[in-house]
């Protein structure tokens, strides 16, 4: 008996504790972070969801998340990794298929996603921001849209999630990694 009442107050007390910081959170700025050159940055604050281009200097970067940090945060970034030989072998990183199947993105693309990786998570640590780093396959089977390399599913997901917000290619995946932060970060 007394088994069964412990086990039923811990229960009651996770479920209590997930309900209020749901709804803690629903106040806190949300950001998505799509690290490429042409990605951006989304932030979903409430039911308010804007989006900029990936800024073009650290400098401009480093102010805009410094804006977004000023209250509670949740940043999620799409986690990149590099490996020996993966602008030949990956498939993953193949060209849109309007210039051709079979051409890849180049080692100096590599360099640069990889840089502006970097220099995210450079600029979240000096504002004391830890993000939420998660794989693109991860996300995306989470919030069901698999794109296996054509992003009109990802812009046709955001669209869904956001009505009525101007949703592109260039920020649709951060969009639904802002989302993505707020459902399970």
């Amino acid at each position: 008996m007394v088994a069964r009442l412990t086990s039923f107050l811990i229960m009651s007390f996770v479920e209590a504790r997930r309900i209020v910081n749901r709804d803690i959170r629903a106040n806190w700025c949300h950001v998505g972070i799509d690290p490429g050159k042409s990605g951006g940055i989304a932030w979903i604050v409430s039911d308010t969801c804007q989006a900029a281009k990936m800024p073009e200097t650290e400098r401009g970067l480093y102010e805009l998340l410094r804006e977004l940090a000023e209250g509670p945060t949740v940043v999620t970034v799409e986690k990149q990794w590099a490996r020996p030989g993966m602008d030949k072998v990956e498939k993953a990183t193949e060209i849109s298929k309007g210039k051709g199947e079979g051409q890849f993105r180049g080692s100096v693309s590599n360099a640069t996603l990889m840089q502006n990786y970097g220099t995210i998570l450079g600029i979240l640590a000096s504002l004391c921001v830890e993000p939420i780093l998660v794989a693109p396959l991860r996300w995306q089977n989470r919030l069901n849209c698999r794109t296996r390399g054509d992003k009109n599913i990802t812009k046709a997901k955001a669209i869904e999630l956001f009505p009525g917000t101007k949703v592109f290619h260039w920020n649709a995946d951060a969009y639904l990694l802002a989302h993505y932060g707020r459902l399970y970060g």
